[in-house]
């Protein structure tokens, strides 16, 4: 008891009421009269007050050391006695009211304790009318928590709270079998969707991973299994809904070796179903031996590439096991597909999720494809790479029609960094086509196998999305091989160089490598060790009888002074000197490589030297042929090209040299 705030008198009926007993109370009604109340008429305490808040604790509360009567009145009479003394009480009130007798507050408090009182009768029979229900509620409650995959924990708790209120014999392990068995019974009928079934049924098994896994013990995995395992062997079911069971076991519990193998089984009776005259049985899967017999005896009776792609299912279904020889396997089955029309396809497929294939098998293989398909045997050598790449490559070289390439050959191309070693091959032309079209066609299967990836995640991987990112990585593959002026043309024809950055000989490049491919200058001409004067500045083989063009250019002005008088009195002099000069210089070396020596001479304002001129046409008659366009058009866009390109450069040596001339007059 707070005697201070009990002796200020602000509060002292709250302070007395829970020091109130039935041992105390006469005495402290004596002591009532010396307690301040500031409620109160004359300021202190009354011993009515102090029995009036004991007689209401004691009807609220009761007294904990009395016993119960032995006969009490039923609680509907309570409630009746009571709501009839209520009515007398408000008749005397308003009977006190209208002779205008003037009573204490204490009155109307009686009257609203005792209302409450009522109240609160009238609350506890309604409730214990209800009683009986309360267990089916709680039962339709927690059964529901437990399907929707919610907290064990707290469905355990709801028991338990609910237990005190209303006893029952309901346990989070009965609910959690009742809601398997409701999905299990549902899985037998063929009007209903096998797929919701199963959702419930992974939802529970998930919550009790979770309880387990957090340490509970209101129910174990065992006790779920004990109710699944039948169910997976049961031939009322569906094989697929056997199988399915099997793997909602295996993602979220530990199977034992006997379940595994049945999973195994029912597996491969899925994907045999409707194909395969042989019936697969436990032995047949459960041993290495049996798995072998099987194979070999389903591949002996496949005939058709529909039959051996669901053999290929089969083996990635049985996965990597040191107990089967599922590399002989691949082999075996790979060239069987080989073998089957319209079988490319399918074992390209096999080959790109395999590694360590023999080579010889790689090379039998690769000989059944290309016989049949250029293509296809091209595609083929880009999974495996290796000795039978380099056979698929001498293939192309002699053949003698131009093959249309697929979009996933320049894909894998792409892929396997292999660009630079198809530049000398006649379909490399169409590698620039390719890269400005949108790839809708590629095979997902193939290259989310040949990445190892998602087919979301196969858009960024390739950068389908990025036309110039895939422009920059083929160039820089082309660069890092050696073919520079390859790099340069595919950059500059799908326009994502600006021609400002180029050279003269930048350009020069970009325009041979229409009419013929370039070699690699370092490999022709040879190393720095070998060699002391400059190499050409485009090499052009065939451009003569078989002989290679050394194309070497020159940038010459026609105001120097050892040749402005004559570029005075002669248009193109100083041209034509500094082509002599180049022949003087490059004759005898062009000749002992067998190269034809082609100085390539243009004055600082333009004017281009005659070999120069008519090495210029030539190149655009053949450029013209292979783009279906005209000769002068083509001429002109050259001279176009190499004209805007040779006034940057000048532009840029000109502020070079200012840039200079200024630095040097300050350090003056």
């Amino acid at each position: 008891m707070d005697y201070k705030t009990l002796m200020t008198g602000e509060d002292s009926v709250s302070v007395l009421r829970p020091a109130l007993l039935a041992t105390n109370v006469h005495l402290i009604a004596k002591l009532a009269a010396k307690i301040p109340c500031k409620a109160c008429d004359n300021g202190f305490l009354s011993s009515e007050v102090v029995f009036r808040v004991f007689v209401e604790k004691l009807f609220m509360t009761g007294d904990g050391k009395q016993t119960e009567p032995q006969d009490k009145l039923p609680l509907s009479s309570c409630i009746e006695l009571l709501g009839q003394l209520l009515k007398l009480w408000r008749s005397a009130l308003n009977e006190a009211s209208s002779a205008e007798v003037t009573g204490s507050s204490e009155e109307g408090h009686q009257s609203i304790a005792m209302e409450m009182a009522l109240e609160h009768l009238r609350s506890v029979h309604t409730a214990a009318l209800k009683r009986p229900q309360e267990c089916s509620e709680v039962y339709a409650v927690c059964s529901k928590m437990v399907a929707s995959g919610l907290r064990l924990d707290v469905v355990g708790t709801v028991l338990d709270v609910t237990h005190k209120v209303q006893p029952h014999t309901m346990s989070v392990l009965s609910l959690v079998q009742e809601a398997l068995s409701h999905a299990l019974e549902e899985l037998r009928h063929t009007d209903s969707e096998p797929q919701d079934a199963l959702c419930k049924i992974e939802t529970v098994i998930s919550s009790v991973r979770q309880h387990e896994q957090e340490s509970g013990r209101l129910v174990s995995s065992g006790q779920v299994l004990a109710i699944i395992r039948p169910h997976c062997s049961d031939s009322s079911h569906t094989v697929d809904t056997r199988r399915a069971l099997l793997h909602i076991i295996e993602k979220h519990l530990t199977l034992s070796e006997d379940d595994l193998n049945l999973l195994i089984l029912y597996q491969t009776q899925a994907i045999l179903l409707n194909q395969f005259a042989v019936e697969a049985t436990l032995e047949h899967v459960s041993s290495a031996q049996g798995r072998s017999a099987l194979f070999t005896t389903l591949l002996r009776q496949a005939s058709t590439l529909d039959q051996l792609q669901v053999l290929e299912c089969l083996l990635e279904t049985w996965g990597e096991d040191s107990r089967f020889p599922v590399q002989e396997s691949w082999c075996e089955l790979m060239e069987a597909m080989s073998s089957v029309a319209e079988g490319a396809t399918g074992v390209i497929l096999a080959r790109a999720g395999r590694s360590h294939v023999p080579e010889e098998v790689d090379e039998a293989i690769w000989h059944k494809l290309s016989s049949g398909s250029v293509v296809d045997g091209l595609k083929y050598s880009l999974v495996t790479g290796g000795v039978v790449m380099k056979k698929s490559l001498e293939q192309l070289q002699q053949e003698s029609s131009v093959p249309i390439m697929s979009a996933d050959v320049f894909e894998l191309l792409i892929v396997k960094k292999q660009v630079s070693l198809v530049v000398s091959l006649p379909f490399y032309i169409q590698l620039s086509a390719h890269l400005q079209l949108p790839q809708e066609d590629i095979s997902t299967e193939l290259f989310t196998k040949v990445l190892s990836c998602s087919a979301s995640e196969l858009s960024e991987r390739l950068s389908l999305n990025q036309p110039a990112k895939r422009v920059r990585e083929v160039a820089q593959q082309l660069f890092d091989g050696g073919f520079k002026a390859a790099a340069g043309s595919l950059v500059l024809s799908t326009q994502q160089f600006h021609p400002n950055t180029l050279t003269v000989s930048d350009d020069l490049q970009i325009s041979a490598v229409g009419l013929v491919l370039p070699l690699n200058l370092k490999e022709a001409v040879g190393s720095p060790q070998q060699r002391t004067e400059r190499p050409p500045d485009v090499l052009v083989p065939n451009w003569s009888l078989s002989r290679s063009a050394a194309f070497d250019l020159k940038v010459i002005h026609p105001l120097n002074s050892n040749f402005l008088l004559g570029a005075s009195m002669t248009s193109g002099h100083t041209a034509e000197l500094g082509e002599k000069d180049k022949h003087s210089k490059n004759d005898i070396p062009c000749t002992e490589r067998g190269w034809v020596c082609v100085p390539l001479v243009v004055e600082v304002f333009g004017g281009w030297g005659n070999e120069a001129q008519e090495a210029l046409s030539r190149v655009a008659k053949k450029l013209a042929i292979r783009t279906s366009r005209f000769w002068p058009e083509v001429l002109a866009s050259m001279y176009c090209h190499l004209g805007i390109t040779l006034m940057h450069q000048n532009a840029r040596a000109l502020l070079g040299r200012r840039s200079t001339s200024e630095s040097k007059s300050i350090i003056v």
